[in-house]
């Protein structure tokens, strides 16, 4: 990692206007859990925050949104299929030029206790983890390239652990000047600001090196040091709670931002042989000694990775032809679960069966599965973490969350309420007539810095697509999300307007429909406003 960070430094691009601001120290994280549909009911959450956190005792963010609730436009001015090319920027020695499509997604400028908060465009992660099991501690180093857009300021970005030692573009800076901040939804919401004026355009380098500790984040867990100097971790990620995505263990963006990631992930003193378990290309460098490889389409909420004593878990491997296309698979099946993993294989690739044909191609290069009583049940791309019981409901993720992605945090509704339609035993695929009498309800959190799914999205979310076929039929929504998620594909984004727009225009502008997103998406009272003359072109 050294040697990179002197490879990658660029000081002409480098404005130095650092901000003073306060220390502090680290929190630990709060209690290990589970979520999955049947145990995510709390909700309560922990107020658990990075302490070196300078909070804001009033919102001060500009809350305009990237979305606009039935208002006949998407107020990002692109359609469902937008998609992030921030990766293929290359400045060379001339300089720097904006990519402003890389932000179409992304939240304001804000100004948030006195700093001037701008998003960025992460380029690429380079990591590496390392894990030393006779001594029972971790460490992370980490090299992140980034670019400013049209307007400088001062880099948002997260990471809930306490780092240690930083640079910004090889010059070496103090981590009080990385600090967390209420963004207006709470502490336990904020996000990091990197205390340091940026010119518009320019490419940066962040290097970070800290200790590996149970994420400051609510409900973390993920990394449990085991008797005999063997060793539980799982990346344990949550679209729950906040600051339960890649940031738990590494600096990461938010949702609407791609960007390759390079990890090398090694394993010291081991007391007994380990088995590493992700959606990455891997290359095996020696014993305990992996390098992974995530791509450019990674977000992050997209990357699995579980390092497991090999001595508790099995697997199965092969390629399953489905509707025409050939899915490699590996399911992995942990000695906590009961069921033979012949049976859970099939239950695997009978979900298969069911998706390509109702909802389209499965967009990744083969599928990778764990199975635990102590599962976590969360989607990754082309992945998943689950207990038997959500296997067809993780399993979906991978088209409908993972294959075709929410574009911000507030949007991540959809694929949880669609999943439920699709896969609920006794409850998918019905028609339930909405009853404008009952009581408005939100799915879609207008705030721009909104960071997590909201626990309504399973039962009244599923309720919401009943409704919907009540009006389009059950066939013609289908074919409606079918259409969307040919249309977006894995490099695209879904926005909760472009869904609205989208299911209106095909569903002959049916006012009931943007009705049902008014009252119960957006949460609005009386008759959603007319939309503009061309809203369906």
């Amino acid at each position: 990692m050294r040697r990179l960070r002197l490879a990658l430094i660029s000081l002409s691009s480098l404005s130095l206007g650092l901000a003073c601001t306060d220390d502090g120290g680290g929190d630990a994280a709060d209690e290990i859990g589970s979520e999955s549909d049947s145990d995510s009911g709390s909700s309560s959450e922990s107020s658990s925050t990075d302490s070196t956190s300078s909070s804001s005792s009033s919102d001060s963010t500009d809350t305009s949104s990237t979305d606009t609730d039935s208002t006949g436009t998407d107020s990002t001015g692109s359609d469902s299929t937008g998609s992030d090319s921030s990766d293929s920027t290359d400045t060379g020695g001339d300089p720097p030029l904006c990519v402003p499509e890389s932000f179409v997604y992304a939240p304001p400028a804000t100004q948030v206790d006195g700093l001037s908060a701008v998003p960025i465009d992460i380029l690429s992660l380079e990591a590496s983890m390392s894990f030393d099991l006779l001594g029972k501690q971790a460490h992370a180093e980490v090299m992140v390239e980034f670019q400013m857009g049209e307007l400088g300021g001062m880099p948002i970005f997260d990471l809930r652990q306490q780092i240690a030692e930083a640079e910004l573009d090889g010059q070496s800076i103090s981590p009080t000047l990385i600090q967390s901040h209420d963004f207006g939804k709470g502490m336990v919401h904020g996000f990091r600001v990197l205390a340091a004026e940026l010119d518009p355009c320019t490419v940066h380098t962040l290097w970070l090196s800290y200790p590996l500790n149970l994420p400051s984040a609510p409900l973390s867990g993920g990394l449990e040091w085991l008797a005999n100097d063997t060793l539980y971790y799982d990346t344990w990620l949550s679209d729950l709670y906040a600051g339960r995505y890649l940031e738990s263990w590494l600096p990461a963006n938010m949702p609407w931002d791609t960007y390759p990631l390079s990890l090398g992930l090694t394993l010291t003193d081991a007391g007994a042989p380990h088995t590493l378990i992700s959606n990455a290309a891997v290359d095996e460098m020696g014993e305990h000694d992996w390098q992974l490889e995530f791509p450019s389409t990674m977000r992050a909420m997209s990357p699995l990775v579980i390092v497991v004593p090999s001595e508790d878990v099995i697997f199965v491997s092969g390629t399953h032809p489905s509707n025409g296309q050939d899915i490699p698979y590996t399911l992995y099946r942990h000695d906590t679960v009961g069921t033979g993993i012949a049976t859970l294989e099939a239950t695997l690739l009978g979900s298969f069966d069911q998706f390509t044909l109702g909802t389209g191609e499965f967009l990744h290069p083969s599928f990778t599965g764990f199975i635990g009583a102590n599962a976590r049940s969360m989607e990754y791309d082309g992945a998943f973490t689950t207990k038997v019981p959500d296997i067809s409901h993780e399993a979906f993720h991978s088209w409908w969350a993972r294959g075709v992605h929410p574009a911000t945090y507030a949007d991540g509704w959809i694929d949880e309420a669609w999943d439920m339609y699709n896969t609920t035993q006794g409850q998918s695929f019905t028609v339930e007539p909405f009853n404008w009498n009952d009581p408005t309800a939100v799915l879609y959190d207008a705030h721009p810095f909104a960071r997590i799914t909201p626990l309504n999205s399973y039962d009244h979310g599923r309720r919401v697509f009943a409704g919907l076929a009540a009006l389009m039929g059950v066939d013609g929504l289908r074919m409606a999300m079918a259409e969307l998620y040919a249309a977006i594909g894995l490099e695209g984004a879904l926005t909760t307007a472009a869904l609205e727009r989208h299911l209106y225009c095909v569903g002959g502008e049916d006012p009931q429909i943007r009705q049902a997103f008014w009252r119960f998406v957006y949460g609005q009272g009386g008759n959603a406003p007319a939309p503009d003359m061309n809203y369906c072109g």
